[in-house]
């Protein structure tokens, strides 16, 4: 399964379930959360006005499942399941 980021401007959205959340307030940095719901982590961030959160592998204890393809030269490599560059 894919996951992939969430902008929202009035909560966080979970990127692995989707479940709706209310922050208590805006963060300054990116910071990892907790999704009660479906048990994953993910980072939050706030910027422009909006909520992003972004799905992470490594930081729920899985390994990425990494695919490379060439891109202008060079190799460009992420991965399948939560679309991190590596």
């Amino acid at each position: 399964m894919s996951y992939t980021d969430t902008l929202s401007k009035d909560e966080a959205i979970c990127p692995y379930c989707k479940t709706a959340h209310k922050p208590e307030s805006k963060p300054v940095e990116i910071e990892q959360k907790y999704c009660d719901e479906c048990g994953h982590n993910y980072y939050l961030s706030f910027n422009d006005g909006a909520y992003h959160t972004q799905p992470d592998c490594e930081i729920n204890g899985y390994d990425h499942d990494v695919m490379t393809r060439p891109s202008k030269g060079t190799d460009y490599s992420y991965c399948l399941v939560c679309d991190k560059e590596l």
